[in-house]
């Protein structure tokens, strides 16, 4: 028995109640995005062994990348609406190329503990996106707007146990579990955020550069996230393989002796 007919298939794969200007723009949000995409990880690859010493010591050139952002955020806000789009695609380009390199100190500590993490890092995070992006481009428009006030209050629940463990050290919530927790939120919110770009668009604002940099800053958490996150499961694991293995050099041991 088909679940789904010919028709039916269609009309999802068309995004029902997404207009044809809407769909171009969406379209124009996710060209400039794979462009952002690749200019973080050209930055990425590319960025100098001390350039990344810079940012793991020198908090005063951490501050700086953080300021050149806020900078450029300011001045893609500042020309608002539909115009400028070359300059403000500029410096969403420069951003991105910016956290790149700010990435950098990351990947080369996942590269450490296990090469495997970073590319299995960027399937995880593709796959997630791309989930729930079309879950939500297929789902009734503004059904799910809703969840915005409910990640919100999740997200400040999660962060506040996490830093009562913290300041208390008492066992409420881990550095592992608070990860996976805001990875949580944070795949939510992609639903959230796609829905809210389409309503936005529907009403008239179609400036896809600042569109593209607000799930610029969903993914890139993404993709932190998971680092993280693969980086602990892997440690302990080979915490454990090495625990183990002493365990089994001490039983070896003590039959040796007897």
């Amino acid at each position: 028995m088909e679940f789904f007919t010919k028709q039916e298939k269609d009309t999802v794969m068309q995004f029902t109640d997404i207009s044809p200007r809407v769909r171009q723009h969406l379209c124009q949000v996710y060209a400039t995005l794979c462009i952002g995409c690749l200019c973080a990880a050209t930055a990425c690859m590319w960025t100098p062994s001390c350039v990344t010493k810079l940012i793991v010591e020198e908090i005063l050139f951490s501050c700086l990348c953080v300021g050149l952002i806020l900078a450029l955020a300011f001045v893609m806000l500042k020309k608002g609406g539909n115009n400028d789009q070359f300059v403000k695609s500029a410096c969403f380009f420069a951003i991105s190329f910016i956290s790149g390199i700010g990435l950098r100190p990351l990947v080369d500590r996942a590269a450490e503990v296990d090469p495997i993490i970073v590319t299995n890092a960027l399937v995880y995070t593709g796959s997630l996106f791309g989930t729930f992006t079309f879950f939500s481009l297929t789902t009734e428009r503004r059904k799910m707007l809703f969840i915005g006030g409910f990640i919100g209050s999740i997200w400040l629940g999660i962060s506040t146990t996490y830093l009562i463990s913290w300041i208390f050290e008492i066992s409420l919530v881990d550095y592992l579990q608070y990860n996976i927790l805001i990875l949580a939120c944070l795949s939510l919110f992609v639903i959230y955020n796609t829905q809210l770009i389409v309503e936005k668009a529907s009403m008239g604002d179609y400036d896809y550069t600042i569109h593209a940099t607000e799930l610029f800053i969903v993914l890139l958490r993404i993709f932190i996230k998971i680092v993280v996150i693969l980086i602990i499961l892997s440690m302990v694991a080979k915490a454990n393989s090495d625990k183990k293995k002493k365990e089994k050099d001490g039983d070896s041991s003590d039959e040796d002796a007897q």
